[in-house]
């Protein structure tokens, strides 16, 4: 490991730090926010629409997962012909992936209410909140792949400071709207996707910044390349899974057997 990437070090573990509790702080103070302009009913739907979308994508999470171990390595060894491969086949199997589950999830938001326990006041709002949460979540998944040449001169602080710019404006914007306008939860699904493409433009001059020689044409897209990429990922998803239903299924159930109110009040333990 040379010294310019050493350095980065301190600098990459003190802005992990500033992430992590930034997220904490926020987390705090939004459920009061959230229990004062929705209820707690309204509270548990939000809480829902953060964690749904973690198991409808977790094909795109897995790819860019499994991309980045073999993009940074190509990098680092100046395999540019390689990384162009890996970074296309990436870019273009998610982009497939995308608008194969994005037909699925529409269908879902719209008939909301047929899965989960929505109260009738939030129904057309729950649709559009679940919708924009699922698609930010989408956009977040392009901004990772963007951000591996950062990854690869490890460069972690610039990644943590994208992180950092868009809970500031998701969270401003949710809490301005709120307050300006009406308390309606689709402005949060709206506000994520904001953010989502915001950092994902700070991504793009990373990537450009970091890498310009990664081009994006679809002539570099390789099916050995995804080959690899998806026997790297299979690994990656039985662990992905098994995290998000360990940490998240309590929620889904709680909603499905007592209804949203129940699932805020448990939320907020």
């Amino acid at each position: 490991m040379s010294g310019t990437i050493i350095k980065h070090v301190p600098l990459n573990l003190i802005t992990n730090i500033f992430v992590f509790l930034l997220n904490i702080i926020v987390n705090i103070l939004m459920t009061p926010f959230y229990i004062t302009h929705l209820g707690v009913d309204g509270l548990g739907i939000v809480r829902l629409a953060l964690l749904l979308p973690m198991y409808i994508s977790l094909a795109t999470i897995v790819v860019s997962g499994a991309i980045g171990r073999f993009l940074t390595l190509n990098i680092q060894e100046k395999r540019y012909v390689a990384a162009k491969e890996f970074f296309n086949t990436s870019l273009f199997g998610i982009g497939a992936i995308i608008l194969i589950i994005s037909p699925i999830m529409i269908v879902f938001t719209l008939n909301i209410t047929t899965f989960l326990s929505i109260p009738p006041k939030y129904y057309m709002q729950a649709s559009s909140l679940f919708l924009g949460v699922f698609f930010a979540s989408q956009i977040s998944v392009l901004s990772a792949l963007f951000l591996v040449p950062a990854y690869a001169n490890n460069r972690l602080d610039i990644q943590n400071y994208i992180k950092i710019i868009t809970i500031f404006i998701q969270t401003a914007l949710i809490v301005a709207l709120f307050l300006w306008i009406s308390s309606n939860i689709s402005y949060i699904g709206y506000s994520y996707i904001a953010a989502s493409l915001i950092g994902l433009f700070f991504s793009m001059i990373v990537w450009k910044e970091f890498a310009p020689f990664l081009k994006i044409h679809i002539s570099f897209f390789k099916l050995s390349r995804l080959k690899e990429v998806l026997t790297m990922g299979s690994w990656l998803l039985i662990n992905q899974l098994g995290s998000i239903l360990f940490l998240s299924i309590d929620l889904l159930i709680i909603n499905y057997f007592f209804g949203a109110e129940a699932t805020g009040d448990y939320s907020i333990v």
